[in-house]
């Protein structure tokens, strides 16, 4: 029997896939996300591989409901920016031809994140459960 629960195999799935995305090409130009914060200069870009090893560390201390509001946090900007470009771009079939694989597997890594980072015995933030109940 495995030492951890399906949820958790998971999580740590999905949070690999997150990173190994970022030095995958986000678009048809085959640029990385690296080379995307260095030409657009928005440096706030890096902070998802940072993101990724902070996910992986709070999966593996059992913190999911933490690791699931950092995932959906990390998915709101990726959803807006695809409702931005279905909106400004007029030929939608050549924006998603445009879109790269590591684009795609952020947004499945994100995905996964949020369904699957649940636990019946998860600690609520930084507190176990036996804590919480002698407040």
């Amino acid at each position: 029997m495995s030492k951890y629960p399906k949820n958790k195999i998971i999580s740590f799935i999905a949070v690999l896939i997150m990173f190994i995305s970022c030095f995958l090409p986000l678009s048809s130009y085959s640029i990385n996300i690296f080379e995307l914060a260095k030409v657009t200069k928005l440096y706030f870009i890096l902070i998802l591989p940072l993101v990724a090893v902070i996910l992986f560390h709070l999966i593996y201390l059992n913190y999911f409901r933490l690791a699931r509001i950092v995932f959906a946090i990390i998915l709101f900007p990726f959803f807006v920016s695809i409702l931005y470009l279905m909106i400004m771009v007029e030929i939608k079939i050549e924006m998603f031809s445009m879109i790269g694989i590591g684009f795609y597997l952020i947004l499945l890594s994100l995905v996964l994140g949020i369904v699957f980072s649940k636990s019946d015995d998860s600690k609520i933030f930084f507190c176990d459960k036996k804590n919480i109940q002698e407040f």
